[in-house]
This record gives structure tokens, sequence and C-alpha cells, in this order.
């Protein structure tokens, strides 16, 4: 039986929960969060799946005073201001062998290399839930017909979240390049902070540039108002690939001026994905999502310019990155 543990059971934590019900290996589960309500949010969601393979124990706590002092996986899905010290708190009461980190990473710069000097000290490994490069059509199709190539990759919606999934795009343009090294360009974001979702925290709408060395370019729009759904659409000399991410389908031509083939290119929920990602960690010891050594490089060259031109754009100073 592996021991898993969950810190932080809101949203996206309970997705993840939900998927280890279907994981066909025996688990004892451990959730961690210190608000009552969502620990029973937790045990409705997990409650609400179907029954799998295996009747997993679980159980659910406040803090971390009755748990195990050994863990094959943690998955952490807090918010970005306290994920440092959950994981410093997690490593001294208990050995964890390999991290599963939602994104954004941490809200200070300097917590990434603390953590991951903290990794390497406490010889585990760690991986970021960036599933782009792991959804079947966006790994096997997009990463054949755009790998090496330079691409053009545009964005565009309404109202769904900018920064907080800014890097899901540029991990995936990371990894379709096999590039990490990058520029980018928040001039043309909307000079209007607004108040994100989630308490405490904050968001931007606009348009982010991204420029890759050897001359690709990503433009990632996102408007404040409008119904607009969120539309990717890549091109290179020879391939152009349109995509319909809410609803799953992609237009691709391949070299054709007159022929579009249509594609399903579902994005896969987190409660169907970590099941799959959880298995192979423990069967192989491998994880398909970014290393954190990688997706610690993506989210600096992401968000320490764009704390600079916070700073330099707003009246408010930030010491740290108010998004998560």
């Amino acid at each position: 039986m592996k021991n898993i543990i969950i810190i932080g059971a809101g949203n996206i934590g309970t997705r993840h929960l939900q998927a280890l019900k279907a994981v066909n290996i025996p688990l004892d589960i451990t959730v961690i969060d210190p608000n009552p309500e969502s620990l029973i949010l937790a045990k409705e969601r997990y409650n609400s799946m179907p029954a799998g393979q295996y009747n997993h124990i679980i159980n659910y706590f406040k803090n971390y005073d009755k748990i195990k002092d050994e863990f094959d996986i943690a998955i952490i899905s807090t918010h970005s201001d306290i994920r440092r010290m959950v994981i410093e708190q997690l490593f001294e009461v208990a050995h964890v062998k390999s991290f599963i980190f939602e994104k954004i990473l941490f809200n200070k710069a300097e917590d990434y290399s603390i953590i991951g000097d903290l990794l390497k000290e406490r010889n585990s490994q760690g991986w970021v839930n960036c599933t782009r490069r792991v959804i079947p059509f966006f790994r096997d199709k997009i990463k054949k017909w755009f790998n090496n190539k330079k691409i053009l990759y545009f964005v565009s919606g309404s109202k769904w979240s900018l920064i907080s999934n800014i890097i899901h795009y540029v991990d995936y343009m990371s990894y379709i390049l096999e590039k990490v090294e990058f520029k980018i360009d928040f001039n043309h974001l909307d000079l209007k902070l607004e108040k994100f979702r989630i308490p405490n925290f904050l968001e931007l709408n606009g348009t982010i540039n991204l420029y890759f060395n050897e001359g690709s370019r990503g433009i990632i729009n996102c408007y404040s108002s409008g119904n607009q759904p969120v539309i990717v659409d890549i091109s290179s000399d020879n391939t152009r690939c349109i995509l319909n991410e809410e609803y799953g389908k992609a237009w691709v031509n391949n070299n054709n001026k007159n022929q579009w083939e249509e594609y399903e290119a579902k994005i896969l929920f987190t409660s169907q994905i970590t099941t799959f990602l959880i298995e192979d960690l423990i069967k192989n010891n491998k994880c398909p999502l970014t290393p954190y050594e990688e997706s610690m490089k993506l989210h600096l060259m992401t968000f320490k310019p764009l704390l600079n031109f916070l700073n330099k754009t707003f009246k408010k100073k930030f010491a740290s990155y108010p998004f998560t």
C-alpha cells in the first residue's frame, strides 16, 4: 500500500482527490486542510466518484498532528503565498519521496531556490502540474507537427484569468520548442488591477508577448469583458492548428490551402489526469509533468519581469507576486 498526502482541499485539491479513487493500486490517503468546510467538500467530492478497483483508506485532518512520517507522494495544492511554508512544515514531520506541485508555484522569487535546495537535500523529486504536455492531442499531435519549428502561438478569449494561467502556455510553448530561454513583454496589459476570485489575490487582462530565441513568438490575450471562448491558433511555415479548448475540437491544415481536418482535442480534467500520473509515478518512478527545476526557470522568467512591470506601472508597490 502506498501513502499519499494532499495538502490543500480547495477546488483543485479535491479534484486530485477524486482522481485517486480510480487508481488501481491500494492507497492510504491523507488530506490536510485547516478549513473544516474544505474537508467536508473533499469528502463529498471523493464519495461522488464511482468506486474503483480498491477501497482506499482515507483520512481527513486539519493539521499534521496525526499524519504518518513517510509518504510516497505529496500533492501540494495550496495557494502560492503559503506553499513554501506548507512544504517546509511537511518536511519537519515526514519524509516525502515525490511531489506534485500546483502552479503558480510561489509568490516570492527566493522561495524557488530555497525549495529546490530542500528537495535536493531531502532526496525528493518534484514536478509541476502543467498538464498540456501530458494530454494526448497536445503531446502526440501538436508536439509532432510543431517540434523545433519557428511558430506563432496565439491565444485569445474573455475573462479566463490571464496571469493565473499564463504559465500553462509558457510551459507548453517551451515543451513544443524544447527551449527554456525566452523574453516576455507585459507592456500591452490593461492598466487596471482586478480582484481575483480568490481573496487577497489579483488579476490582469490584456496581452502578453513571448519571444523565444530562435524566432518563435507567443501572443497571449485576455479580454476583461465579453464571452469569447479561449481559441488557440498555432502556425508554422507549413502547418496551422486552431483549437477551441472549451469544446475540445481542433482544425488542422497540413500544408494544404483548402483542406482542414477536424480532431478531438479534449482538455482532460484534473480528476482524470491525476489517476494515470499517480499510477505511473508509483509503478515506474516517472512523471511526464514538468520537472521542478525546469518549471522553476519558466516561472521566474515569467514572474520576475511581471513584478518589475507592476512596480513600474502602479502606485502600489509589491514585494511579492500577488497572483495564484
